[in-house]
């Protein structure tokens, strides 16, 4: 145990063992090693889950490790797996699964596949031709001038036919803000809710329309980063009229603009959105689900970041949209632990099926991981993935992802946001060793504006 100094300073002797700072709804409490957390014991599955702990904070305030990748695929499936904790709690608790899911088809292999098919008499007629000559990744820039349901599907409508290979940043004209900096296009949920999430937030202080603001900062990320190997377009989403100066500034330095407004999605007036998105490659997998399952206990999804959760008495099924040729695109399940004896092994089992679009087979992957349980909880906190939990935290801020996860505190907005600021920091000293985390950096430094007021 640590002694108490005059001054109010706890004292280890050294090479003792510590502890771990927690968030809970007082704010950062010190918990001691041999204090240990009692299982959360629901009696009804619709009680809603409640975490053992507040968020396990390590003692020295940084994250210590990055999530490693595990990868499994089939000819037309790719699939990378990351977890929040390379160890988890005796006393039971949920982790957190970051899952990427990748059509590995290809254009040609998908044409091969239909006419294949046509010459056994088994399709009517080919579909629409599929251009298969490849182009430059696409960075698109959506300058939201208005952000509405409308405007939100219209945007939703320019994600979806874009590749893993394409980047989307947006700009709120309210105030000029960046709502988020250039992403892949894998992360659809993040982009649906921070648009969601300004949808009902009010512009800070007196902050209003601000056009010119907005292209005068598209021409300085052209500047700083030309990108002369992509292609980059600027499609701003409005239910007004653009004075054609703004649209003149934006051509000036050599991007593609369009405005686009909610009629654009009528059939009739499509032309002007296909101006500046690629052509849709096709559809490759289609009914795409996820199925959990665990020993020594069944796993449950608590929740998702996207598509409808099934349960089971043995395994937990997701249940997602189809995967267009060469789309990726990233989601975030918890995953509940249940409790069991220190030292035990924890089988997390992931499978992913879908059937292929042209053929109708099914297409599996899957894989297990192995856990270890573990009472310590000051090793808990040092092997929690910083990069996972830096992209929860993203989807927290923008209500993609229940905020309890993270313990009662984070239910508060000032409570998030000591837990923000704090990971920001704690991913400092990982940015040598992993400096893809700058980006999940980055990330965060963008959202953290955008919690409640």
């Amino acid at each position: 145990m640590p002694a108490l100094t005059s001054d109010g300073q706890l004292v280890w002797a050294p090479g003792a063992r510590r502890g771990v700072s927690v968030l809970t709804a007082n704010g950062i409490e010190f918990r001691d090693w041999m204090e240990q957390p009692q299982p959360a014991v629901r009696k009804s599955p619709y009680e809603p889950y409640k975490p053992a702990t507040g968020f396990l904070m390590p003692s020295d305030g940084r994250w210590h490790r990055t999530a490693q990748p595990v990868h499994f695929r089939t000819e037309l499936l790719a699939v990378t797996l990351r977890t929040s904790d390379a160890l988890v709690p005796a006393w039971g608790g949920e982790l957190l699964v970051e899952l990427s899911l990748a059509s590995s088809d290809t254009l040609a292999t998908l044409v091969a596949r239909r006419k294949a098919l046509l010459r056994q008499g088994a399709l009517g007629a080919l579909p629409v031709a599929v251009r298969l000559e490849d182009r430059p990744p696409l960075r698109l820039i959506l300058i939201m001038d208005d952000v509405s349901e409308a405007t939100a599907k219209l945007a939703g409508e320019a994600l979806a036919g874009l590749g893993s290979e394409d980047q989307v940043a947006v700009i709120d004209s309210r105030g000029s803000h960046v709502v988020l900096p250039f992403l892949p296009c894998e992360y659809h949920s993040l982009f649906h809710g921070a648009l969601r999430r300004r949808m009902i937030m009010k512009p800070q202080g007196s902050a209003g329309r601000d056009l010119s603001g907005s292209v005068a900062l598209v021409q300085r990320w052209i500047e700083q980063d030309p990108a002369p190997d992509t292609t980059t377009a600027v499609l701003v989403v409005t239910e007004e009229s653009v004075e054609e100066e703004i649209l003149r500034r934006l051509r000036a330095v050599g991007v593609r603009v369009e405005v686009a407004t909610p009629e654009v999605l009528r059939p009739e007036r499509r032309a002007v959105l296909d101006s500046v998105l690629p052509e849709s490659r096709g559809v490759s997998l289609k009914e795409v689900k996820v199925v959990i399952s665990s020993s020594p206990a069944p796993a449950h999804v608590i929740e998702a970041t996207a598509g409808q959760i099934g349960s089971l008495l043995d395994e937990d099924e997701l249940y997602l949209d189809e995967l267009e040729v060469g789309q990726r695109r990233t989601e975030l399940l918890r995953v509940t632990v249940p409790p069991f004896v220190q030292g035990e092994t924890y089988r997390l089992s992931v499978r992913v099926e879908a059937r292929d679009a042209v053929t109708g087979a099914l297409v599996i992957a899957s894989h297990r991981m192995v856990l270890r349980y573990t009472d310590d909880i000051e090793a808990l906190s040092r092997e929690q993935s910083g990069d996972v939990l830096a992209y929860a935290s993203a989807l927290a801020m923008v209500q993609r992802l229940d905020r309890s996860l993270f313990g009662e505190a984070a239910e508060q907005p000032e409570g998030l946001r000591r837990l923000v600021a704090w990971q920001q920091r704690a991913l400092v000293p990982l940015l040598r060793e992993a400096p893809a985390l700058e980006r999940r950096a980055r990330l965060l430094e963008a959202l953290s504006w955008s919690l409640d007021p």
